[in-house]
Formats: C-alpha cells, structure tokens, sequence
C-alpha cells in the first residue's frame, strides 16, 4: 500500500480531538492515545518523502531515550527498515508526565505508545505500575470503544506478567475523512498494555496492530512480525538510573 493511503488510514484508526484529560489529570494527564497538543516529528511529506526525525528525546540506532533520561526503549522499526524511514514519533513531555507514540505510514494501525507518570510518590493517585496501567488501560478501552462504537473483548489467556493485557476489537468499515474521504475497509485490531515500575516513576506501554482485514490494501495484517516486534519493543523499555 502506498504511504499516502496508510497515513489516511492511521489518522482514521486513532482518534483525535477527544479530551480524556480532564477526568484523569488529579493521577496524570495521560493524554494517552491522542497525544493532543503533542510534537509529531518523523513520518511522510507530501506521500512519499520521508520526513526528518528531529526530536525532543535522542534517538540514536534504533534507540530511543527521554530527554531527561527517565526510560529508554528500543524502536519498534529498526534503522535499515522501510517502516523505519517512514516512522513517525509522537511526543509530550510535561512537568512529571510523559507521553510518546512510535508508528510508521507504511505499516496502519500499528502504533506504540509509552505513558509515563514520575514523582508518584509526592502526588495523590496510582503509586505502583499495575495501579498506573489499570488507569490508562481504563482510558484507552474507552476512547476506542468511543471512536468505533465496538467492544474491547479481553483475550482468554493467563496472564504471563502483572500489569500484562491484551484485547481484541472489530474495526468497522469507514470513510477516511476530508480530504480524500476513501473508504476504507473493516479490520480486527489486537490491543496490548503492559505495566512498569520504576524509581519513584510508573509506566504503561500501549500497542495496537491489526490481526485481520476485509481489506486487500492491508497485505501484512496478521504477520507474525508485528508481534515479534512489540514483544522486542515491550522487553527493550528500562527505567534508567539518573
């Protein structure tokens, strides 16, 4: 599929515009999945020119590292790679708060997400990891299941870690908006939340990638490579000493 048609795709998929601050802010803002008002350097210009990744955070082969060096995590494309060209990072650091999103145009709907919430300790709300993730897994389930009006149904399996979900959801069939407004067909999306504790910080890492498609545009739904890559993703995330 060419880039400009999967970024309509990604746009379409992860819902923007919805505020699920307000509800949350007394725990963390976790801006969470819509990372609005965030900085987006990365992806694709004008459907086929990769864009620079200029950002707040350092990136260097295939690693990524908070700007004050509160995590790291390894990229879930890797240098060499054509996701990795066309990738695209979403970031928002705020004071103790810190939201990043990692996707690529030539790979829809899947997307990584890291929320982070620091100085729990001195502030009311979640103080462990598995506390932190229940609240965004809370908040992600809702706004999904807003923006598409399918439900999240867990996955019947044991679980392998605290904090560690996962779930699938029906994605219907839908336009892609102005300006293109292409339909796009309907898919299954498996989505994941894993839970992590760190010095006086908590973390959620959020993924979603698609497992099946009534669309011949989405030739790699459902490749063994997406989950191979949010195992290495989820695995590679430290909380660093500072």
């Amino acid at each position: 599929m060419l880039p400009s048609r999967s970024k309509s795709s990604i746009q379409t998929f992860v819902p923007m515009g919805i505020n699920t601050m307000t509800s949350v802010r007394p725990f963390a803002l976790l801006s969470l999945l819509l990372l609005f008002g965030c900085t987006s350097t990365g992806g694709i210009i004008g459907g086929l020119i990769p864009a620079p990744k200029l950002t707040k955070g350092h990136l260097s082969d295939g690693v990524y590292t908070a700007k004050d060096r509160t995590f790291s995590v390894g990229t879930p494309f890797q240098p060499g790679e054509t996701a990795y060209t066309y990738m695209q990072i979403d970031e928002q650091y705020l004071e103790d708060e810190m939201h990043i999103a990692f996707s690529s145009s030539v790979l829809p709907a899947e997307v990584y997400r890291i929320d982070v919430l620091c100085d729990v300790d001195a502030r009311n709300g979640p103080k462990t990891g598995v506390e932190f993730s229940s609240v965004a897994r809370a908040l992600y389930s809702e706004t999904f299941v807003s923006a598409h009006n399918t439900p999240l149904v867990p996955e019947s399996q044991a679980e392998s870690r605290p904090g560690e979900f996962h779930f699938v959801q029906k994605i219907p069939e839908r336009n892609s908006g102005f300006p293109y407004f292409q339909k796009i067909g309907g898919f299954t999306v498996r989505h994941s939340s894993y839970s992590f504790d760190g010095n006086d910080c908590v973390g959620n890492i959020w993924v979603n990638y698609p497992i099946a498609s009534e669309d011949s545009d989405f030739p790699r739904m459902g490749s063994a490579e997406s989950e191979g890559r949010m195992a290495k993703f989820v695995e590679s995330f430290h909380f660093l000493e500072k």
